[in-house]
């Protein structure tokens, strides 16, 4: 009833006449159901999966998100994964612009890079590539088990200054 007399008020307000009638009760229903967006209609969104991080529309059939340590972790991770996609993207651009007659795809090949790079081992690169980012990973892992812990090393007790005194 008070639906309908705030539905009349509005066209009213609105200068119109016609009053249409109030929705049914069942699409109230739904709609107070759905608090939140989810990601496929008229499912129920794990307890673990509350809506505070940016993206949650509760989906995750396998439960990887139950335990919060390794929920932090995906999150740390999926911010890596997209400042990573964030640079691929502008290095992508840059590419473009400064040489538009070479496709980005073929940029890396030995013949399209500039003369000093030409003679570079691509294999020889990649592993150190894979080397580094191994590195920089585990220390990001350790830092996330044990915060701070990377960088405990002092010149009193570590190894950079052996013999300062």
């Amino acid at each position: 009833m008070a639906a309908l007399q705030a539905q009349k008020a509005f066209s009213a307000a609105a200068g119109r006449s016609s009053v249409r009638a109030a929705p049914s009760r069942g699409a109230l229903v739904c709609r107070a159901a759905a608090d939140r967006k989810l990601w496929a209609p008229s499912v129920d969104a794990p307890n673990y999966l509350n809506g505070e991080l940016a993206g949650d529309y509760g989906f995750d059939p396998l439960g990887l998100g139950a335990d919060p340590v390794a929920l932090k972790w995906y999150r740390q991770s999926e911010l890596v994964h997209a400042r990573w996609a964030m640079l691929g993207v502008a290095g992508v651009l840059g590419q473009e612009i400064l040489r538009p007659d070479v496709f980005w795809y073929e940029a890396g090949e030995p013949q399209n890079l500039p003369g000093p790079f030409q003679n570079v081992n691509m294999g020889g690169l990649l592993a150190w590539e894979f080397l580094l980012m191994h590195w920089v990973e585990v220390r990001r892992w350790q830092d996330y088990k044990n915060f701070g812990s990377v960088n405990e090393v002092s010149c009193d007790t570590g190894p950079c200054c052996a013999g300062a005194s």
